[in-house]
């Protein structure tokens, strides 16, 4: 019994990580590279996307996806632990849409707006998204979709982002 539980849960982790490294092969190649660029912010500022200090992840998200909702307090629980990131808004109707999935969760970190252009630069195709990049805007790694806390976390340490 206990057998055949493990090798289930091997099954399903090894299923998981498979199937993100499939769904970030739709994703840009990673010698793609972003040019410089300042977004707007949920806040009514703007910012630059990229930072000058070292890697960053960019978490990409959409206010109607189910698992951005439930992946998104993880990510930004992570800023808050140090982490260098961008939560990036891209595919939404409207600046509340973005406004009200983001205050349904008790941290309020800025969120950044993008748009069609950077999901386009980017080769978005499914959310959440996560692309991580260095200071000149390189592509390090990617993934898109749902990714348990803990194996953000790995990865985070690996590219000494977190």
């Amino acid at each position: 019994m206990l057998k055949n539980l493990s090798l289930y849960l091997l099954v399903g982790v090894l299923a998981l990580a498979l199937g993100g490294w499939a769904r970030g092969l739709m994703m840009a190649p990673l010698d793609t590279q972003l040019p410089e660029q300042r977004l707007p912010t949920l806040a009514g500022t703007s910012t630059s996307l990229l930072d000058p200090d070292g890697p960053q992840l960019l978490y990409l998200f959409a206010p109607w996806c189910t698992f951005c909702k439930a992946t998104v307090d993880d990510v930004l629980d992570r800023q808050g632990q140090g982490a260098s990131m961008a939560a990036v808004a891209l595919s939404y109707q409207s600046v509340d849409e973005v406004a009200e999935m983001v205050g349904e969760h008790p941290q309020r970190h800025q969120v950044l707006l993008g748009g069609p252009q950077l999901s386009s630069q980017l080769g978005v195709r499914g959310f959440p998204s996560y692309v991580i990049v260095d200071a000149q805007g390189h592509l390090l790694w990617r993934r898109s979709g749902y990714m348990p806390d803990w194996m953000l976390g790995l990865y985070l340490r690996w590219h000494k982002v977190l």
